[in-house]
């Protein structure tokens, strides 16, 4: 029996809106919950994009599943149209992600000049938690990306 078949999501209105707003809430409650930690914006200091690259970093996860939830009932309910949008939505991320780790690392080279030798190993810790987290990421929502614009297997 398959999920399609178990949940029958093309027939079931109700339940795919369901499903798609528990998507929608995976996706962007962890970003809004992030900015609120980061209010106010100050993009112009070093310290503060520093943080925030460490904070969004972190929270990316949630917003994979949400996505990747969203693609398996996109799949299951046969709408191709959302699963290439949300295959979009996860491309973009991997633009942002890429652009936001080159920040990431400049901001980094800016504060290492700053940073006392007493505070170093938790800069360096920081950095590579930081970094360790993106690259994962980035692999993670590639794939995303090349399976939402990917048939099923046997599918044209």
């Amino acid at each position: 029996m398959s999920l399609s078949t178990a949940l029958d999501l093309e027939d079931d209105d109700n339940l795919r809106r369901l499903l798609y707003l528990g998507a929608f809430v995976l996706f962007f409650l962890p970003y809004f919950q992030a900015l609120a930690g980061l209010w106010p914006l100050r993009m112009g200091e070093v310290r503060w994009r520093f943080q925030a690259a460490g904070s969004m970093s972190g929270i990316l996860m949630l917003p994979f599943l949400g996505l990747s939830f969203g693609l398996a009932i996109a799949r299951a309910a046969g709408q191709r149209g959302i699963s290439r949008f949300i295959g979009v939505v996860a491309g973009l991320t991997v633009l942002s992600l890429l652009a936001g780790m080159g920040l990431f690392f400049l901001d980094a080279l800016q504060i290492k000049s700053i940073v006392r030798d007493a505070q170093m190993s938790d800069f360096y810790k920081a950095v590579a938690t930081a970094t360790i987290a993106m690259l994962i990421m980035l692999f993670a929502f590639s794939f995303l990306t090349f399976v939402a614009f990917r048939g099923k297997k046997g599918a044209l």
